[in-house]
């Protein structure tokens, strides 16, 4: 393992972007996310990323330059259009909203359309925690999960993840994928050339498979159990945002699909 200083990597994370013509206030949410993420022992959404990220950035798969705008008549609720931006971006600034209007609300929610890969679901809650609320953050993603006893993936990783501040102490927080892995965490072991581990993924057939290069899909967390979960968290992104559903999303890693890839958050 190499070690290096974070405060220098994420300067120089920081300079990249910004090389590449992205504004300040969207490359610095993309890199603490990042970086917070790393030090908090989750790589499968820390710096590994950054690659990915930056190819993104280069294809002309993100807008640089989104007009992001929010909408409803009610007071708590929102919903906000990020334009294709980056999902790092979008979260923070759905999670500073919802923290401005909770403030004097008691409760709020923002739903997020036609964004992108957020990361780690964690960076936004955690925001919330340290303004002493409670927080929920969710978001599907592309189909990579098997439907309950099907051969075909029909639904996202669809995470789930809730933050609660703690007297004296770090916040309480759970952030998990509602399959029994992510999907980058495959992706590393692919890179280590090691065996995955019982129940994680399928092959192209729907069976179960240790090796990482014939993995196809994933398991659902606690079989129907994460299936149902992540059907609910399916619901209240795309069903409320109107966006498109898992199944629909265009692959994150294949970027010679240049399409949106019109992502919910909530």
């Amino acid at each position: 393992m190499i070690k290096v200083d974070h405060v220098k990597f994420r300067d120089q994370l920081l300079k990249v972007l910004e090389r590449n013509n992205l504004s300040h206030d969207i490359s610095i949410e993309i890199v603490e996310s990042l970086i917070t993420t790393s030090l908090r022992g989750v790589d499968s959404h820390g710096i590994n990323l950054f690659p990915h990220y930056y190819q993104e950035l280069i294809s002309g798969r993100i807008n640089k330059n989104p007009n992001i705008t929010f909408s409803n008549n009610l007071t708590s609720a929102l919903v906000m259009d990020a334009d294709n931006t980056f999902g790092h971006y979008a979260g923070s600034l759905a999670v500073e909203k919802c923290i401005d209007i909770a403030k004097f609300t008691g409760i709020s929610i923002v739903v997020v359309k036609n964004s992108n890969h957020f990361g780690a679901a964690a960076y936004f809650t955690e925001k919330a925690a340290k303004k002493n609320m409670l927080s929920f953050a969710f978001c599907n993603t592309e189909a990579l999960v098997n439907a309950f006893n099907s051969k075909e993936a029909f639904l996202g990783t669809n995470p789930f993840c809730f933050s609660a501040p703690m007297h004296e102490e770090e916040s309480f927080c759970l952030d998990m994928a509602t399959s029994t892995v992510p999907w980058n965490k495959i992706k590393n072991y692919r890179r280590e050339n090691k065996n995955l581990e019982n129940g994680w993924a399928l092959n192209d057939q729907g069976l179960e498979t240790l090796n990482p290069h014939l993995a196809h899909s994933l398991t659902s967390m606690g079989g129907y159990k994460g299936f149902g979960l992540a059907t609910v968290i399916e619901i209240l992104c795309s069903g409320l945002s109107g966006g498109p559903m898992s199944k629909d999303i265009a692959p994150l890693y294949n970027l010679d699909i240049i399409d949106d890839r019109k992502i919910s958050h909530l």
